[in-house]
């Protein structure tokens, strides 16, 4: 499959559901009150193709990471566009608040179809960030808004980090400890 969208409409193709999550596996330390916060925003928004996490940017090295996705938000929790470079450029350092990506989506299933069906799209092929596809055929994606750090892993020197979180957690199971 070419992507997690496509590998999650493959599961669930013979599945009767109405809201479908695409929970992945480089966000190991998901919190479960974020998969909470994106169902409540699927249900209280009952037209909603697609639901994404997004949380405030923390650390200032990750605006200049390409590996942490950033989100332009409207006011409403609409996403208004996702980029690997700092977005909105900071003219003014005062100016709106800052988003990361949580790379967590939920979708109403008959929008999930549709959207694999789409060919990838010209912005999705230059960031190579497949929610640009949605938004670049006219489809609204939200955000819930959590209080989340994250610990993404795109690249193997994210490991250490994602490990230094789950081990703040408690024991990692199978992990023995001197």
């Amino acid at each position: 499959c070419p992507s997690g969208s496509d590998r999650v409409r493959m599961a669930v193709e013979d599945v009767p559901c109405e809201v479908v999550l695409n929970l992945q596996g480089d966000e190991p330390a998901l919190d479960p009150a974020g998969v909470e916060a994106l169902v409540a925003l699927m249900e209280s928004t009952p037209g909603l193709p697609m639901g994404t996490l997004v949380s405030p940017v923390e650390d200032p090295a990750d605006l200049s990471n390409p590996n942490v996705v950033k989100v332009a938000l409207a006011e409403d929790g609409r996403c208004l566009y996702f980029s690997r470079s700092p977005i909105p450029h900071l003219r003014n350092p005062e100016g709106a608040p800052l988003w990361r990506h949580v790379g967590v989506y939920a979708f109403r299933k008959p929008f999930l179809e549709a959207f694999t069906a789409w060919p990838p799209s010209p912005l999705e092929l230059a960031e190579g960030l497949e929610q640009l596809r949605a938004l670049e055929h006219g489809a609204e994606i939200r955000a819930a808004r959590v209080r989340w750090e994250g610990c993404g892993v795109d690249v193997p020197g994210d490991v250490p980090r994602a490990e230094a979180v789950l081990r703040s957690r408690g024991p990692v199971p199978g992990e023995t400890r001197p």
